[in-house]
């Protein structure tokens, strides 16, 4: 959360490299809000996951990842060249629902590999 606000706060995002051609398009900003919260989010995963049911920790996950979003948007009212857009808060959220699907799926994986890994030992 700490990095995303640190980036929020920057009037203008240095460009990535090698990636020049595709700054001067809108929508790859959208691309950049949702992979940043898809790593919000498999991070909040990690950190969640174990203590509730997985329905439980995807709506967590997903939920704080959106309502971090709105600080966000809010947040960059206040910085010069930067806009509060409904749009990239869709994106954040996107991008963090995206991370509970992979995953939730890798560790559905990953649990069904060691339960027949346990079952072919017996």
């Amino acid at each position: 959360m700490a990095l995303i606000f640190i980036l929020s706060a920057q009037p203008k995002l240095p460009p990535l490299p090698g990636l020049g051609c595709l700054e001067q398009t809108n929508w790859f900003d959208k691309v950049k809000h949702a992979a940043a919260y898809a790593v919000l989010g498999a991070l909040l995963w990690r950190a969640l996951a174990g203590a509730y049911r997985k329905w439980i920790v995807a709506a967590l996950v997903v939920g704080i990842s959106a309502l971090y979003g709105v600080t966000d948007e809010y947040h960059q009212k206040f910085v010069p060249n930067r806009t509060c857009d409904i749009c990239d808060l869709i994106a954040d959220t996107a991008g963090a629902a995206l991370a509970v699907v992979i995953v939730g799926k890798m560790m559905s994986r990953r649990k069904s590999c060691l339960d027949s890994k346990g079952n072919s030992d017996s």
